[in-house]
């Protein structure tokens, strides 16, 4: 597909999963509000004649059925983002688009194709770009066919945009993609665009631009947002999500540390986890803070943990990893069992965590 425009420029957007969490009504009104209230007035603020819109993957979150609410938002959202894109809105399938895990024939985002401008990408192909070539490479059924595709492309192509695994890279803040497409398959390409992973990084040529607002508590502390790209000067931008409600993660000592305004302006509108050592609710009335505090979040946890005599908590961070697999570590070395026997327990608890994870992006 061939396309000539003056200034080229690719606003880039990834794994939205409109219908998560069960095609919840709470998220979903989260989900259209960020669309109707920052998005599409950012995307109307910045666009310039003649840019398009790239979707990477994961329009919608379930793979088995569509909820007749979320298919109207959906059409909602994507029908107001046509009249903007007039040059066109390209979608590859994800892998929770597709009906059956190892062909891309029966879509969700099929709902989508009769709006003007949309453009459905089940197989890879080639956008051109003025001089600029780029794969479109939707989700391949296994890592062998991800390899084989970039292999197929790579030296035709300076941009590709995909919705992969992709080794070395994290899953989360603690988990490495250990199987996936090969990273160094990627290299000599100018730059590579994945979604599929809901962490935000880059490295190197590779960035996986995450879900334009947090989703789990995974996600705390990693920016959310979108991407404008720029294919004459070979960069992007990031437009960080300021208006989404975020997963916050907070230590009483430090709470104890801070003026409280600055830290109800952390907490405001968000979803907040309180880590209190349990030794502190015995030392500190904490009853009235956590009141005051929940009076202006989403929602608030307190979470008591042990503080053991030689933890300093001064540094250590509290991810959903060390809560699970550091946990189940702790109660296997508590045991008497043999050491190699604790070992391959331990290993095999983090196998099954990873796998999890997995199952979920």
């Amino acid at each position: 597909m061939d396309i000539i425009l003056r200034e080229p420029r690719i606003f880039w957007i990834t794994d939205t999963h409109l219908g998560a969490r069960n095609n919840s009504i709470e998220w979903l009104n989260k989900m259209t509000d960020y669309f109707f209230e920052f998005y599409i007035p950012m995307v109307e603020r910045e666009y310039r004649e003649g840019d398009i819109l790239i979707h990477g993957g994961d329009v919608f979150d379930n793979r088995q059925s569509l909820n007749l609410l979320v298919m109207s938002k959906g059409l909602e959202i994507f029908e107001r983002l046509s009249k903007v894109f007039k040059n066109g809105i390209y979608i590859i399938v994800g892998n929770h688009d597709i009906h059956r895990k190892y062909t891309n024939d029966i879509s969700s985002v099929d709902v989508l194709k009769n709006i003007k401008g949309v453009h459905i990408f089940k197989e890879p192909e080639i956008l051109k770009i003025n001089d600029h070539k780029i794969l479109l490479m939707p989700w391949r059924k296994d890592h062998k066919e991800e390899d084989a595709t970039i292999k197929k492309y790579r030296k035709d192509v300076d941009y590709v945009f995909c919705h992969a695994n992709i080794t070395s890279f994290n899953f989360n803040r603690s988990t490495i993609i250990e199987e996936g497409s090969d990273y160094n398959l990627y290299k000599g390409i100018h730059h590579v665009y994945s979604g599929h992973i809901h962490w935000r990084q880059t490295k190197g040529n590779v960035t996986f631009g995450g879900n334009p607002y947090q989703m789990t508590r995974s996600d705390a502390g990693n920016d959310k947002g979108v991407y404008i790209i720029d294919l004459d000067k070979g960069s992007h931008e990031f437009h960080k999500n300021t208006y989404s409600p975020e997963f916050v993660r907070l230590y009483l000592d430090k709470i104890l540390e801070s003026p409280l305004s600055e830290i109800k302006s952390i907490c405001k509108g968000n979803y907040v986890d309180i880590y209190v050592p349990s030794e502190y609710l015995l030392k500190y009335p904490v009853n009235d803070l956590i009141l005051e505090l929940s009076s202006i979040t989403k929602k608030l946890e307190v979470v008591s943990f042990e503080l053991n005599e030689d933890m300093n908590i001064d540094g250590i961070e509290y991810t959903e990893t060390t809560n699970i697999v550091n946990l189940c570590d702790k109660v296997i070395e508590n045991t008497e069992w043999e050491d190699e026997l604790k070992k391959t327990i331990k290993e095999k608890m983090k196998s099954v965590y990873k796998k999890a994870i997995e199952s979920e992006i």
